[in-house]
């Protein structure tokens, strides 16, 4: 028998390497049948047009792993350009995260400074200003009223024009409420427009 040795590499090296194998078996064959030895059943032997037809397919094969490498090779790029796309948002998103957070802390400073500008106020529209918790049964009248408060229900003017905004609804009080009640010096004279 005779030995074949592979080609090391190319499809057109394979291909040669086939048609020889091809020749050599088909010659090899027919000095057989010249001596009168019998083939065994089920073997036959590949004749050059099976050859070509199977290098055909072979250089078929070849191409499309080429195509099906570049495919590869292309989608490869692509996850690599979208990786490197999405690492870009994951730091821009961080950035935003960041931002909105300093964004929040000063958003609440500016409210801080707005309560202490509101209280301010406040103090100089009112004087100092105290909280009442409403009672069952109190009234504007009957909290100025009180000693503890005014000492004088006409003073209820005071509480009202201090609440306006912040209770639903001054003329029916609910227990529970608290009132802003503002505390002036006895010796000035206050007045409200």
């Amino acid at each position: 028998m005779t030995n074949f040795k592979k080609p090391a590499n190319g499809w057109r090296g394979t291909l040669v390497w086939l048609v020889g194998a091809a020749l050599l078996i088909g010659g090899a064959t027919a000095a057989q049948e010249d001596e009168g030895k019998e083939e065994s059943p089920g073997k036959t032997t590949p004749n050059l047009e099976d050859v070509l037809r199977r290098a055909k397919e072979w250089e078929f094969l070849v191409e499309e792993r080429k195509k099906l490498k570049a495919e590869i090779e292309q989608l490869q790029a692509d996850l690599a350009a979208e990786r490197a796309r999405a690492a870009e948002l994951d730091e821009k998103n961080a950035g935003l995260r960041a931002d909105l957070e300093t964004a929040g802390k000063a958003n609440q400073t500016l409210k801080e400074k707005i309560e202490g500008l509101r209280n301010t106020i406040r103090e100089w529209l009112y004087g100092k200003i105290e909280l009442y918790e409403v009672w069952e049964g109190d009234t504007l009248e009957s909290i100025a009223a009180d000693p503890l408060v005014y000492g004088d229900k006409k003073k209820a003017d005071w509480i009202r024009r201090a609440n306006e905004g912040r209770v639903k609804n001054l003329d029916k009080l609910r227990a529970g409420d608290v009132l802003l009640v503002p505390s002036f010096q006895p010796d000035r004279k206050y007045e409200f427009w």
